[in-house]
């Protein structure tokens, strides 16, 4: 993103705040559908960026989405019905209540028995049809081992409200290898030969999450956008071997929203203590979140937005706000003659960074986040907003 929209996105919005290129976002987007062709669908994962929920309603085929409160997102922009996929390892029935009670139902998952009787039951009372994808376990808590699978197949198949809808899949994220995602895919293929084999029928859909990687990190061994878009056409060229019997789509969250965005943080201090140079910011470590990292020895991408080249450059320890000697964002990073008022960019913070630090810690304020296209300019998606209240002790006596 270009420097003079991040500078005025300091001014107007006060740092520390997000900001999210969307023309990025766009390009990133259909460069991927591009690769894809019509051999796969594309879903989002919304956990990744809540925030960008409208926008890749109209870019992708469907949103996932995990719980209640991303399901109320959903509905207040009025993302269609037809295309949220009703994940999550736990269901409420009141939830799924509240949803049959309306005109167009979204589709649904079930990750155990318990949760597929719930949908035979409820669609029953309700006489709604229900279309039902099946979550597979990867061997963690999520889904269902394969013998169950095929039991709740052959329930499904003894009613008529219920829609086996097909398969849903991840296990798990920052892959890199292309083997990894061809084992699964292969894998999965054998799945639908032997529910094909024991029932004679196709599988409708595979909802599949590769968990592409994203790098986040200076001096990794090279892991950039030409790699992870040659893994994502590669992971297309399977689907297309293996023959799938029905559609395939690809979930996916952080490899479609990471690199769209931008942190900007000012410089409020900086000191020398021992012999250390430290850089003291108005964000920190709950605003922040590098998958990977480990107590701030990898360096992030980051970007100082001033130029000093006069001035000798040295290393400094870039911490936060926060009252704990946690809160350091990168343990060495060469500036040159950083001050007091200078802006600081972390980048690649498109996803999970704005929602997954521990927010309401010292309960300093949420930072403002905000999109920017070339077209429209800035839209203010969350101002920003004071924590305190949320830590306060209620005025009352139950």
């Amino acid at each position: 993103m270009r420097q003079e929209v991040l500078e005025e996105a300091a001014r107007e919005f006060q740092t520390p705040c997000y900001v999210f290129d969307l023309d990025r976002l766009r390009e990133d987007v259909a460069e991927m559908k591009t690769l894809l062709a019509d051999r796969v669908g594309l879903c989002f994962a919304m956990k990744a960026n809540p925030f960008l929920t409208e926008e890749m309603a109209e870019m992708t085929d469907y949103i996932e989405v995990c719980s209640p409160g991303e399901l109320r997102i959903c509905i207040e922009q009025k993302v269609p019905a037809e295309k949220m996929i009703l994940s999550g390892v736990l269901k409420e029935e009141q939830d799924i209540r509240e949803l049959l009670e309306k005109e167009e139902l979204p589709h649904f998952t079930a990750e155990s028995m318990d949760q597929v009787d719930l949908f035979l039951r409820l669609s029953r009372e309700y006489g709604r049809n229900v279309e039902l994808l099946l979550r597979l376990t990867s061997g963690n808590q999520f889904g269902m081992n394969e013998d169950v699978l095929f039991e709740a197949v052959d329930k499904i198949l003894q009613q008529k409200y219920v829609q086996f809808a097909g398969i849903h899949f991840f296990s798990g994220t920052q892959k890199r290898k292309s083997e990894q995602i061809r084992k699964e895919l292969g894998q999965l293929a054998e799945v639908c030969d032997r529910i094909w084999e024991r029932f004679g029928l196709k599988v409708p859909r595979l909802e599949y999450g590769p968990g592409f990687g994203v790098e986040y990190f200076k001096g990794t061994k090279k892991w950039g956008r030409e790699e992870a878009l040659a893994m994502l056409s590669d992971a297309a060229d399977c689907v297309t071997e293996l023959h799938f019997p029905g559609t395939v789509t690809f979930e996916m969250g952080r490899f479609l929203a990471a690199m769209c965005g931008s942190f900007v943080t000012k410089v409020r201090e900086v000191k020398e203590n021992q012999g250390t140079r430290y850089c003291l910011v108005d964000a920190g470590m709950h605003h922040l979140n590098y998958d990977g990292q480990v107590m701030a020895m990898k360096t992030p991408f980051c970007t100082p937005l001033f130029a000093r080249e006069g001035e000798e450059e040295q290393n400094y320890c870039i911490c936060g706000a926060l009252c704990t000697a946690n809160d350091i964002l990168i343990r060495q990073y060469p500036l040159k003659g950083v001050r007091p008022g200078d802006l600081l960019v972390f980048e690649r913070t498109g996803a999970y960074s704005m929602t997954e630090g521990m927010s309401l810690f010292l309960s300093r304020d949420l930072p403002a986040v905000v999109s920017y296209c070339k077209t429209k300019g800035f839209r203010v998606l969350r101002s920003k907003m004071p924590v305190y209240p949320l830590n306060k002790a209620a005025d009352r006596i139950l």
